[in-house]
């Protein structure tokens, strides 16, 4: 590394009178070159610049389109979670009527399943049939222990340990 240098201050010592006699073309030379280096230096970086700029627009319009995107889901999904006008959210569904009624439900999506502790005012569930809870299209696959009872003229219908296997979701239209 020093040789270099040395080399160098040897060349201007060895070329100083020269510079001594005309300085004024030694100090253009020396400003041209900056004025080149600068605008050389100036020309790339502007590229560059400009390149990121672009790169920049692109993902912010991406950002944007996946912003209203979200923006649709999450009304879709307050949309879906609600429960229809006038339905009972712990209500049982067949044909558009509530047939009972779900006490401790456990719903393990993964599974494909859903746990009712009881389903209780099930005189009219027809346990062959698909129901409805909630967003869900269920087919009882088991049912524990059935009570049923007749007081006063008013029968009465309870399942209890219901197990059932998730079919499909409830189509909105």
């Amino acid at each position: 590394m020093d040789r270099p240098i040395s080399k160098a201050v040897d060349y201007l010592a060895a070329n100083i009178r020269t510079l001594k006699d005309a300085p004024l073309v030694f100090v253009v030379a020396v400003w041209a070159a900056f004025l080149g280096a600068y605008l050389l230096v100036d020309w790339r970086y502007t590229g560059i610049l400009e390149q990121r700029g672009a790169a920049i627009e692109t993902l912010r319009a991406r950002l944007e389109v996946a912003e209203r995107s979200t923006a649709e889901l999450r009304e879709k999904l307050a949309a879906a979670s609600q429960p229809a006008a006038g339905r009972d959210p712990d209500g049982v569904f067949q044909f558009g009527r509530q047939v009972g009624a779900v006490q401790q439900p456990r719903i393990d999506e993964a599974a494909g399943m859903a746990l009712f502790a009881a389903i209780t005012g099930a005189t009219k569930l027809n346990v062959q049939r698909d129901i409805e809870y909630r967003d869900l299209v269920l087919h009882i696959r088991t049912v524990g222990l059935e009570n049923q009872a007749t007081i006063g003229g008013q029968a009465s219908r309870a399942l209890q340990f219901v197990t059932c296997d998730i079919v499909d979701r409830v189509q909105t239209p």
